[in-house]
């Protein structure tokens, strides 16, 4: 049996686990990933005009086998029409301050593998800012966006870790 899901968006707040449960997904499905923050930031914390990420999401999607992980909403607008399912981590918030808390002390000044090569984790204040604001600013538009999903695409929204851990097992089982 062949897996149904080919182009796979993975949202959620900051310290969810977008990026790790993109990376352990393509590795069950043999799907390329994609993440965000790699295609969004150069080296040394340099943000992509607005226009050059387009560019590269454009292309990205254009093909029939992701996964992308992460937000950036401005962007829904390429991914959203071509995923055919989309994985929602809503996890409460002391769980996902506390891991970009934890991933900030203990990844302090090394080289996550989901970012692009010259930014290596650092206090950043702003960042800490939309983390803490996250639920509050951030959620309500992603639950419009999921609530206007077409019927026919596949929405896995999980609010606990061990829910999308027993789906990701489920996958594997394919």
């Amino acid at each position: 049996m062949s897996n149904p899901m080919q182009r796979i968006l993975i949202v959620g707040p900051c310290g969810a686990g977008k990026s790790t449960l993109a990376i352990q997904l393509g590795q069950r499905t043999g799907l390329p990933v994609h993440h965000m923050d790699r295609l969004h930031w150069k080296p040394g914390w340099v943000e992509s005009s607005r226009e050059e990420l387009r560019e590269k999401l454009t292309a990205i999607v254009a093909g029939n086998r992701w996964i992308i992980d992460g937000n950036y909403s401005s962007s829904f607008d390429l991914r959203l029409p071509r995923a055919d399912t989309i994985v929602w981590l809503d996890y409460p918030p002391r769980l996902y301050r506390w891991r970009v808390l934890k991933r900030h002390i203990v990844g302090r000044f090394r080289q996550r593998t989901d970012i692009t090569e010259g930014c290596v984790e650092k206090f950043d204040p702003e960042f800490m800012r939309y983390v803490w604001r996250f639920h509050r600013d951030r959620r309500p538009e992603l639950v419009k966006v999921m609530n206007a999903l077409p019927a026919e695409m596949a929405l896995h929204h999980f609010r606990r870790p061990r829910e999308s851990k027993a789906w990701l097992n489920a996958v594997a089982a394919m």
